[in-house]
């Protein structure tokens, strides 16, 4: 399971578009869990951002930080 499907499954909506504010989650998700691939799209699509980092730690603090 990718990062924005376990987000969709944890918060337990029935589509990714239905996303709103994930910072409770995403907190709690350890950064090894996901590659860093996973943490730049997840960035992408949640904050419309064209960024990429170079480390999931600093993509996931770019998500708690938006």
């Amino acid at each position: 399971m990718g990062l924005l499907n376990e987000l969709v499954s944890q918060m337990q909506l029935d589509y990714l578009s239905d996303l709103n504010n994930v910072k409770i989650i995403i907190q709690a998700i350890p950064e090894s869990r996901y590659p860093l691939s996973e943490w730049n799209d997840a960035v992408q699509y949640l904050t419309k951002a064209n960024k990429q980092f170079l480390s999931s730690s600093d993509a996931k603090e770019f998500l708690l930080s938006s």
